[in-house]
């Protein structure tokens, strides 16, 4: 270290470095004819580093999602398993009139050109419950509005709903201890 930059060069003194007076008068690697021959290697092993941490680094709440996503997908395996072996042993003669029913169905098609796999069955049941939340979300959120905007329709249903909670409701007896 050059003494008419630092005062007591040779002295341990970390805080030295906290305030320059002098632009460039400290450079980790050098500059010039000094400069550190490994500079370029370091620039090259933390650009890697970024690279691959970027990548491939998993937080805990992705690897939880990861976990969650993976037993979804095994429950769901289950379910078509379930569903095949009713219809191989007999016990029932179609997969179901549902919608998964039908993919099943698609399934397994005589004919491979149609044949649809487990994977297609998949994303078209994400989709199908995915575009079903979104329509039931914005119904009921018009619902809402359309009682909120309409007060007499909302005393109509609600007279209607108590009606009907109290057909349902067998009077208790009192307690007579």
């Amino acid at each position: 270290m050059d003494p008419n930059v630092f005062v007591k060069p040779k002295e341990f003194n970390p805080s030295r470095w906290d305030d320059l007076d002098k632009p460039a008068s400290f450079l980790p690697f050098g500059i010039g004819p000094r400069m550190c021959p490994g500079a370029n290697l370091v620039r090259l092993e933390v650009s890697v580093f970024l690279h691959y941490y970027i990548l491939y680094y998993r937080s805990s709440e992705e690897i939880e999602a990861d976990k969650i996503l993976e037993e979804l997908f095994e429950s769901f395996i289950g379910i078509l398993k379930q569903r095949e072996y009713k219809v191989k042993a007999g016990q029932s003669d179609n997969f179901g009139g549902d919608f998964l029913g039908s993919l099943l169905e698609g399934h397994h098609n005589a004919d491979k050109e149609v044949r649809i796999s487990v994977d297609e069955i998949i994303e078209e049941r994400k989709s199908f419950y995915f575009a079903g939340h979104k329509t039931v979300t914005s119904l009921l959120s018009w619902s809402m509005y359309l009682l909120a905007v309409h007060t007499d329709w909302q005393e109509k249903q609600e007279r209607k709903f108590l009606n009907s909670l109290a057909k349902k409701i067998q009077p208790q007896k009192p307690f007579q201890g």
